[in-house]
């Protein structure tokens, strides 16, 4: 899978608290082109924490790069660190179609938290990725 650093949000992203990832400037039209696109959010490194920590992923767009009226397109509810371990795919989601502005950005929330470990891959892509290992 060709990866497009333009078009990534996270690269091994350490989050231990809630944050946002690098935004994705898609342009004055908020266009991603014809061909489908696909946004992947992958675990890096296996979150840890000393309690019974969650996250949650939201994809966000807006129109201000300071995400000051953020339209959430897609989230995915809080998600037990038991299950995001090395390579758990959270999600391999098509964007086309999606009401999209200039900006975008996945947000992570850690709740009951703080981590002591976790990482995250988020980034656009062409290709859907369903290769197995």
């Amino acid at each position: 899978m060709i990866i497009d650093r333009f078009n990534e949000y996270s690269d091994a992203q350490a989050v231990t608290v809630s944050a946002g990832s690098t935004i994705v400037d898609l342009g004055a039209a908020g266009a991603i082109e014809a061909k489908p696109m696909f946004l992947h959010i992958k675990v890096n490194d296996g979150c840890t924490a000393s309690g019974s920590a969650t996250v949650a992923f939201a994809f966000q767009t807006d129109g201000d790069e300071a995400f000051g009226a953020a339209t959430t397109l897609w989230s995915k509810a809080a998600t037990a660190i038991a299950t995001l371990v090395d390579g758990y795919e959270v999600v391999r989601l098509p964007v086309n179609g999606m009401a999209l502005e200039r900006y975008t950005r996945v947000y992570y929330t850690v709740a009951s938290g703080p981590l002591t470990a976790g990482a995250f891959d988020a980034f656009l892509s062409a290709d859907a990725d369903s290769n197995t290992n």
